[in-house]
């Protein structure tokens, strides 16, 4: 069996900044803290890409990536 993932991407709440979000499940709610985020930051031509958490884990909510901490 194949995994089936939800992906998520937001360019639009955060100047200079995207997140994409990551699901194991096909139903994905975005309030349940299922979600593995990252959040790339522009700035310049620096770009820096953190995790929530600092972890990669999937145990944040995606409706709260721009609240998070990241690392």
């Amino acid at each position: 069996m194949i995994p089936t993932y939800t992906i998520k991407t937001d360019s639009v709440t955060t100047a200079d900044t995207v997140y994409i979000g990551v699901c194991n499940s096909i139903d994905a709610d975005t309030t349940s803290s299922k979600w593995s985020i990252t959040r790339i930051t522009l700035d310049g031509d620096d770009v820096t890409i953190e995790h929530a958490g600092g972890n990669g884990s999937p145990s944040y909510k995606w409706s709260e990536r721009a609240t998070l901490t990241y690392k």
